[in-house]
């Protein structure tokens, strides 16, 4: 019984620390994601007219307020296909 109870336990710490593990290889993607789109309005800033660069970020932030609009479908021309959530069924 003891020996069915540490297993638990250990592979309970295991799957923790695998999670730790994705979650800080996937801030740290975000993190680099968001360090080039910050790098790319940086360059466009320096070659595109301040008029032009103004109304395009005038256009995201309305856009991004709107909570019809999708950023992904504006780009792909389709719905972002769905992230499936953890299925737990047959775990005991």
């Amino acid at each position: 019984m003891a020996s069915s109870h540490r297993k638990l336990v250990l592979s309970n710490l295991e799957l923790a620390f695998k999670q730790d593990e994705n979650h800080r290889k996937s801030l740290k993607e975000m993190r680099e994601m968001w360090a080039k789109q910050t790098w790319l309005v940086l360059q466009l800033r320096k070659h595109v007219p301040e008029e032009i660069f103004r109304n395009i970020w005038i256009e995201s932030e309305v856009s991004e307020m709107d909570p019809d609009f999708c950023f992904y479908k504006a780009v792909f021309g389709e719905e972002p296909p769905l992230i499936k959530p953890l299925n737990l069924s047959g775990c005991r």
